[in-house]
């Protein structure tokens, strides 16, 4: 499933930058242009990385540890039902 028609880029490659460290809007925008281009992509990207933001701050919760840490590779990325294998 495609998060930006502009630039071809699906939730399962935006998933696999996120995971390389491409990990925010900007970079994301920097790195391949996608959300620059007709705009009409930009609130799912806003939303994906809300959702990884959000995960990631319940897993600390849920884990008592420093606030500090980020994503431990145990945070599974949001992804569309239709990009899941």
């Amino acid at each position: 499933m495609l998060v930006c028609q502009c630039k071809w880029l699906t939730y399962k490659q935006l998933g696999d930058l996120v995971e390389a460290g491409v990990d925010t809007l900007d970079a994301i925008q920097s790195h391949l242009g996608a959300g620059t281009e007709c705009g009409g992509c930009v609130v799912a990207l806003q939303q994906y990385f809300a959702a990884i933001e959000e995960a990631e701050a319940a897993a600390l919760q849920s884990s008592g540890k420093p606030s500090a840490q980020v994503n431990d590779g145990n945070t599974s990325l949001p992804v569309p039902a239709a990009d899941q294998p």
